[in-house]
């Protein structure tokens, strides 16, 4: 499917901007610890999306992030507020899973919400989706 973190980053990037997302990629060292990879605005939405690239998904998803990327998710949702959660897309050789973060007690939990899908633009389609169902908003 993918051979590295980039690749897919870069698929990603392609498939949110020709659904009209103004996209920003941000993980380099000059940002930040924990920061996630991609940032964009799409339909007056907000989001965060950590990308990761694996063989197989791992059996505790939440064990995906390292401690600076569950300080910065921890911190963002204290800032935003509940409901304001972080997407892991990882690409593995099964396909694409959908993940969701949410800041409990104690830490970092994260939810995975699909079967793997095998198309980016099917994932993408898919979380845009959960922000229209839960916001209002409209999907192109």
């Amino acid at each position: 499917m993918y051979n590295n973190e980039n690749e897919f980053v870069v698929a990603l990037v392609k498939e949110l901007r020709k659904r009209g997302a103004f996209v920003q990629r941000l993980e380099s060292h000059g940002t930040g610890v924990g920061i996630p990879d991609i940032w964009f605005a799409w339909h007056g939405m907000q989001v965060f999306i950590e990308c990761k690239h694996r063989k197989a998904l791992a059996k505790d998803p939440s064990k995906m992030l390292g401690k600076g990327q569950q300080a910065w998710h921890i911190n963002y949702t204290k800032a935003m507020g509940r409901g304001n959660h972080i997407w892991i897309l990882t690409a593995t050789d099964k396909g694409i899973y959908c993940m969701v973060t949410d800041v409990m007690e104690g830490g970092i939990g994260i939810r995975v919400h699909e079967a793997p899908f095998e198309k980016v633009s099917e994932a993408i389609h898919f979380m845009l989706n959960c922000y229209v169902s839960s916001e209002g908003g409209k999907d192109d």
